[in-house]
């Protein structure tokens, strides 16, 4: 994904929902 994409405000919550999926999953898996 190229980095204007993640610094272009409309992509925020796309990023955030994002880091958050990775983080439940992670507590998920572990």
């Amino acid at each position: 994904m190229p980095p204007r994409v993640l610094l272009h405000p409309s992509a925020l919550p796309f990023s955030v929902s994002l880091s958050y999926q990775h983080l439940l999953f992670s507590a998920l898996y572990q």
